[in-house]
């Protein structure tokens, strides 16, 4: 719940006043009563900690970095067109000493019926070139 006379339950807000006012929801529990979407998933401890748990939606964390899936589905689609019909990106957890990064990046892709057979190479080429962060691609 918001309350802006307890510093832990304040939201100030982002720089865009639209953005800020389409993170807050109203009426929730009691009319009037407002609250912050973050997007993240958390969990408190008995002695009131919140841990980050996952985030909601469509993005996943990976080595600590948001990683927006419509965006690396953009970027995938667009690079390899010519190949590739249809593209999902997800997070999955990855098992093992690399279970603390988050999750890493996944695309179920549908080869266009005349695919080229170096798909691989040239979608790969496509993401590198793409513009996407490096912790994305």
């Amino acid at each position: 719940r918001i309350d802006s006379g307890d510093p832990s339950r304040r939201f100030d807000g982002y720089t865009d006043a639209k953005a800020s006012a389409a993170k807050v929801v109203g009426d929730v529990r009691r009319k009037g009563d407002e609250y912050f979407r973050s997007g993240d998933l958390v969990v408190a401890d008995r002695e009131g900690f919140f841990y980050f748990v996952d985030r909601v939606g469509a993005t996943f964390r990976w080595k600590g970095e948001n990683v927006a899936t419509t965006q690396v589905q953009a970027a995938l689609l667009a690079g390899a067109s010519a190949d590739v019909a249809e593209a999902v990106v997800y997070g999955c957890r990855v098992p093992g000493k690399f279970s603390d990064l988050g999750r890493c990046g996944m695309a179920a892709i549908v080869l266009r019926p005349d695919a080229s057979p170096d798909w691989r190479t040239r979608l790969y080429a496509s993401l590198a070139a793409s513009g996407l962060p490096a912790y994305a691609r």
